[in-house]
């Protein structure tokens, strides 16, 4: 059968995908969608480009970086008129290929998009960020076959390295729960409460939402609402996939001057792409309703932004407090209560007891701090509580 011109350049695109292969120790990790990827590869030689689209998309949305990659290179060079050029579209199926460590992907987010001055994707930091999360990987395939008998036995249930790092198996796990969305139209932050994979935000972050991404210590996986709580502003997310480090919740009693640290995703434009930080003090130990505080809610003097909403607030003993919410400016409220106050903004918290009281009532597994013991220093607290923190992503 005789290929039209058309179909000549995509096949020609697809195959220079396909031999754009320089990491094999990478790529067969893929083999098992080969019988897949030929079919959508059959339905695009005969020109049904819609079907074999959808089908390298399907792939690409249950793990196959190859497919994905096939799909950067189509709608970065198409030269078919039905499928017309997409830098966006081309940029995030790379990405995803990426961030399931697939080498060529790498090496052309690099060079076309992330280290290209003018692209509007120039992100020296990501490609970096993406090659190092991959080596550990890399180097585990490499390593030589050890014998059974002297091999160290597994720990059980150990989803970190002897360094505190994510290991590859977690990482795995949630590649297989690899989301492929469109642009978010919506962001903020939350933290993990148990090593299954489910983690605490704010209802106002996730409402609206058709679907939800996490992002948690260089990992990406889809997210599903498994409870939420508007007039407390809490919802829970499940991504399916182990969270090694996560968050033990202070059951006791708020104190007024307590010492806060807030961890968070606020607006990218401004902090860019790493998560921030701030601090400030516990204002008002009360969590009664008045004319500005819902009920079941702390006033600090934490400095927020948009997007830290949903973020964990730490206390001095490494428990979270709370999580961020929402603020007021006091212009604002002064018009509100008609009386005279400091030009300062208000900020509130989630309290961590009432979160805890939620939890328990949805019987979601959760680990709280009884009986404070121990001051943690700041840095201690804000190293450890990076790796608790994920990012939500709505669509």
């Amino acid at each position: 059968m005789s290929l039209s011109n058309a179909g000549k350049n995509l096949l020609y695109f697809l195959l220079l995908a396909f031999l754009n292969v320089s990491n094999p120790v990478l790529a067969n990790d893929f083999q098992s969608f080969a019988d897949d990827r030929n079919k959508a590869k059959q339905l695009l030689r005969e020109g049904r480009y819609a079907s074999g689209l959808n089908k390298l998309a399907g792939l690409a949305k249950l793990g196959d970086a190859v497919a994905a990659n096939d799909l950067g290179v189509i709608y970065l060079k198409s030269k078919i008129r039905s499928i017309p050029r997409n830098p966006e579209l081309s940029e995030r199926y790379f990405r995803v290929a990426a961030e399931l460590c697939y080498d060529p992907s790498i090496k052309l987010l690099k060079k076309l998009f992330y280290n290209r001055k003018g692209s509007g994707f120039f992100d020296p930091l990501k490609s970096e960020r993406l090659a190092q999360t991959c080596s550990v990987r890399v180097e585990e395939k490499k390593s030589p076959v050890v014998d059974l008998a002297q091999a160290p036995k597994p720990k059980a249930k150990d989803e970190t390295s002897a360094v505190g790092q994510i290991s590859s198996n977690v990482r795995v796990k949630w590649a297989e729960n690899l989301p492929v969305y469109d642009s978010a139209k919506g962001e903020g932050s939350s933290v993990a409460i148990n090593g299954e994979g489910v983690f605490l935000t704010n209802h106002h972050v996730i409402e609206g939402c058709e679907n939800i991404a996490i992002i948690y210590n260089g990992m990406k996986a889809r997210g599903k609402v498994t409870a939420y709580d508007s007039a407390l502003d809490v919802a829970l997310v499940d991504a399916k996939a182990p969270s090694p480090f996560h968050v033990k919740i202070d059951s006791s009693e708020p104190m007024i001057g307590e010492s806060l640290i807030a961890l968070g995703y606020p607006i990218g434009p401004i902090f860019g792409v790493s998560p921030s930080f701030s601090s400030g003090k516990l204002t008002n130990a009360g969590d009664e309703k008045t004319a500005i505080r819902k009920e079941g809610f702390l006033l600090t003097s934490v400095p927020m932004a948009a997007g830290n909403s949903g973020g964990p607030v730490f206390n001095q003993t490494g428990a979270i407090r709370g999580i961020v919410s929402y603020g007021y400016d006091s212009t604002v409220v002064q018009k509100e209560i008609k009386e005279s106050i400091s030009t300062v903004t208000l900020n509130f918290i989630v309290s961590s007891i009432k979160i805890l009281r939620w939890l328990e009532l949805n019987d979601v597994r959760h680990q709280k701090l009884n009986s404070p013991d121990r001051v943690l220093s700041e840095r201690k607290i804000t190293a450890y509580g990076q790796k608790t923190l994920a990012k939500i992503e709505c669509y």
